[in-house]
């Protein structure tokens, strides 16, 4: 049986992310590769924990980019006062980010901010997960904004 990891990074709603993850999962599974783990950044980490602490055959592996684990915390894109402040007023904010060194926008809707702040990761014990890596970069554009 051949092994295959799983990349991930999200930019849409962690919900989606997760369904999105299983089919290609599936899709390779059928194929008669094994997930062996899962590679993940920033928000794609959301979807990856759960996946990774809800699949039916547990995976050796996980790697996690400057993912976060709790998604109340007042870091978190949707959380930040300029940010609140324009979901109150607009129903709304842009989100800028850097992709290939391009800087990107996205629309999130009050709807999307307070789907992603309510995402729970606390439904699995990554402790029963073999290895787990967890990357932080020290110079990433907005790992301090």
């Amino acid at each position: 049986m051949q092994a295959i990891a799983l990349i991930f990074v999200a930019m849409a709603i962690a919900l989606e992310d997760l369904e999105d993850l299983r089919a290609v999962a599936q899709h390779f599974e059928k194929q008669g590769y094994e997930i062996f783990a899962t590679v993940s950044h920033s928000r794609g980490s959301a979807s990856c924990f759960k996946y990774a602490t809800t699949c039916e055959k547990p995976l050796p592996h996980v790697v996690n980019v400057s993912g976060r684990y709790d998604m109340r915390h007042d870091s978190t894109v949707p959380r930040r006062p300029e940010n609140i402040k324009q979901l109150q007023e607009n129903g709304f904010f842009k989100w800028s980010f850097s992709k290939r060194g391009k800087v990107l926008e996205s629309i999130v809707t009050v709807e999307e901010a307070k789907q992603f702040s309510d995402w729970d990761n606390s439904h699995g014990n990554l402790s029963e997960i073999g290895r787990k890596n967890v990357l932080n970069g020290l110079v990433d554009s907005d790992a301090h904004a």
